[in-house]
């Protein structure tokens, strides 16, 4: 029995150690979480101006962040402590795109004065309505689920882009009284009756709303927002739905989805139809502001004193060429019926311009010499016999469906060829080129051009960015003296050579036959040409072309440049590049995407001439002079050697954008404290901000998420 009561007591013994143990080890691990602590403090945060998209580590403590007048911007706080409902209030008048800590107490919030905008304020907790009231802006703000916005006063408050659909106690006189901005959700079955939206320029969606009329949306200056099915548009105001000229409409309703409305005429349809169709180069025609109509059968409609100008046509029905003969003037830029257009009955207009027609029928000869212009028209499959048409009204047409286009046809033509689209197989041998006013055009799919034609379509010199794309001619008796080769594509071409591009007196934009043997190149004046596809570019006009234009391997030994990079436009490096002398370094204007190789030797570097250094990797170089970076000179985005000892180096005044401080030695908050501003450095995971004064500078884009804690004592 004795050894029983032992054993029991021994047991609760145990039992009672055990739990005491336990607890501590838990409240220790707590204390471990929550206390963690860093060199820098909430308080340093305070002598910054501005804060933006500063990654903070786990656990870092707010406290003592003073945030009177400090811009608060892009921060994840998610994870910190100490943050309070007060910092919120204090900040300066604007707060973009911060992330708050998990159920964060917005008690006592105030916007008052404060643009707030890309804020989710769903996992917070006691959010008034009340709060916002004297906010100036509301940017999409994040609500919670069934937030009350009972007591908002939106007077004088912009509402932008805003979502609250899952509020409730919305009212239509928040609405009247507030600016609508860019789109916004509203409840569903939301009654909008009374809501007044005159001078209002937004996209709400009123897609599951009740009590909407196209009146109250006649009074928008701009709508460009969504409407319930079925809405009933028989009194939209047709004459001010669009204002401006015809080449130029302004709409009052862009982007409009009316595919389910209802109690749409001819002049309802035709006034929302209007809209800014545009064709860039030898894209098909593209709008960027139409709205969506319902199909509309015109069958029965009359189209006299119509003009047909800047319109989405594309839901018409049983358009036909009687239509179109009695409208004003034609067709211009509009969006063909999708169901095509039967021309029969159509005898001859003004215009039949900038449209597509590819999928129209019994469109003839002789309607076409019946119309004066039909520019960057696409023409449908039909034949060309007997079109006796001037050529000079056919500017950027596409005939790549039509058969028997001839070059005779062509050739007819007052004022030279004009960017043709024309037919697979064209023999374009007979067409005359003289006087050519050619922008663009690829050629690549005809056949027999010869000689006399190219030089004849490079003295037209091509003058935009998109160039003229020749076909597989031989140009081995191309001569290009006294011409400028200027935007044409030469990709396809053979026998064309480095005396061609000698003898010309400029270069620019040109594309070059991959592989291009380019020895004995000679260059009368520096170019911006691009020679990266062909080969044994040499060494001696290194001077006459820009560096990252070159091939990979050019000798850059006699190179005397202003402005170096060994990257291209997407950042890929040259690796093959040998590297410059310091000399020719020092005798640059600027230094742009430039990636040192190893071990590269900086000994006498001098930037003092340069205008700028952006984007300078030096970290596997070595003997970087620290009074490199004392010449005045602003370098963004660099990187010093690995090792590099900064610690001597005079910080005042200086920028320090995009450096990459991960890897050197004696960095000091010194440095941080006397720079001007301060934005995308990475530092060192175990850099001391003991101390820490920011003298109002900006800091921006710093990730100090891997800051290793410090102790807390």
């Amino acid at each position: 029995m004795k050894n029983i009561w032992l054993l029991l007591i021994f047991m609760l013994n145990l039992v009672a150690c055990s739990q005491a143990p336990g607890e501590l080890e838990l409240s220790n691990k707590n204390a471990s979480v929550d206390s963690s602590c860093y060199s820098l403090k909430g308080s340093s945060l305070s002598t910054a101006s501005y804060l933006s998209n500063v990654i903070f580590p786990d656990g870092f403590d707010m406290s003592g962040f003073n945030s009177t007048g400090v811009s608060l911007q892009g921060l994840d706080l998610s994870k910190t402590k100490g943050l309070t409902v007060q910092m919120l209030s204090n900040a300066a008048s604007s707060i973009s795109g911060i992330i708050l800590p998990p159920s964060f107490d917005m008690t006592g919030f105030d916007a008052n004065g404060k643009t707030l905008s890309n804020i989710d304020l769903s996992d917070t907790q006691n959010l008034s309505a009340a709060s916002f009231n004297g906010a100036t802006r509301l940017y999409n703000i994040t609500l919670p689920s069934g937030f009350n916005l009972t007591g908002l006063n939106t007077s004088g408050m912009t509402l932008a882009k805003m979502n609250l659909k899952n509020t409730t106690g919305l009212t239509v006189q928040m609405l009247n009284d507030a600016q609508l901005e860019g789109e916004i959700l509203l409840p569903d079955g939301f009654n909008v009756t009374g809501l007044d939206l005159t001078g209002q320029n937004h996209a709400t969606d009123f897609s599951n709303t009740v009590g909407l009329t196209i009146e109250m949306l006649d009074n928008s200056t701009v709508f460009s927002g969504k409407i319930p099915p079925g809405l009933d548009i028989s009194n939209l105001d047709y004459s001010n739905a669009v204002s401006g000229t015809m080449a130029s409409p302004i709409q009052k309703y862009i982007k409009v989805d009316f595919s389910q409305a209802v109690g749409i005429d001819l002049d309802i349809f035709l006034a929302l139809a209007r809209c800014d169709i545009i064709k860039v180069y030898l894209d098909p025609i593209k709008d960027h502001s139409c709205n969506i109509l319902p199909s509309f059968d015109v069958s029965l409609e009359s189209f006299s004193g119509y003009e047909l100008h800047n319109m989405n046509l594309k839901s018409m029905i049983n358009l036909t060429g009687v239509h179109i003969q009695d409208s004003d003037s034609g067709l211009q830029e509009v969006h063909a019926p999708l169901s095509g257009i039967d021309f029969t009955g159509y005898t001859g207009k003004f215009f039949l311009e900038m449209v597509d027609l590819s999928n129209s029928t019994n469109l003839t000869a002789s309607m076409i010499n019946n119309t004066d212009y039909m520019r960057a028209t696409v023409f449908p499959a039909m034949d060309f016999t007997g079109v006796t048409r001037n050529f000079s009204f056919f500017d950027d047409a596409d005939f790549s469906n039509v058969t028997n286009l001839t070059a005779a046809q062509i050739n007819n033509n007052t004022f030279g060829f004009k960017n043709y689209i024309l037919p697979d197989g064209f023999d374009i041998s007979g067409v005359d080129f003289t006087g050519c006013d050619m922008d663009y055009g690829d050629y690549s799919n005809t056949v027999g051009m010869n000689v006399s034609q190219v030089e004849k379509i490079i003295g037209s010199a091509p003058n935009t960015f998109t160039p003229v794309v020749l076909p597989a001619v031989d140009l081995s008796t191309l001569d290009t003296t006294g011409l400028t080769l200027w935007n044409i594509d030469f990709s396809n071409t053979i026998n064309f050579n480095a005396s061609h591009l000698s003898n010309a007196t400029g270069l620019s934009r040109l594309i070059l036959p991959t592989g291009m043997d380019l020895s004995g190149l000679t260059l009368s004046t520096s170019t911006l040409q691009d020679f990266k596809v062909a080969t044994n570019f040499p060494a001696s006009q290194v001077n006459m072309a820009t560096v990252q234009n070159l091939p990979l391997g050019t000798d850059l030994s006699l190179l005397t440049p202003t402005t170096y990079s060994n990257k291209d436009s997407a950042g890929n490096v040259f690796p093959t590049y040998p590297s410059l002398s310091i000399a020719q370094i020092n005798a640059l204007t600027y230094i742009d995407y430039t990636t040192l190789p190893d071990d590269y030797d900086l000994t006498g570097f001098d930037p003092s001439g340069l205008s700028g250094i952006n984007r300078f990797d030096a970290y596997k170089a070595k003997n970087f002079p620290i009074s490199a970076l004392n010449k005045g000179i602003d370098f963004k985005y660099f990187t010093p050697p690995k090792d590099f000892d900064i610690s001597s180096w005079d910080s005042t005044g200086k920028s320090m954008q995009g450096w990459d401080l991960r890897d050197v030695k004696g960095l000091s908050m010194n440095h941080l404290a006397n720079a001007s501003s301060i934005s995308q450095v990475k530092l060192p995971n175990d850099f001391d901000f003991t101390g820490a004064y920011f003298n109002n500078a900006i800091l921006s884009q710093i990730d100090l998420s891997n800051l290793q804690p410090v102790s807390c004592e």
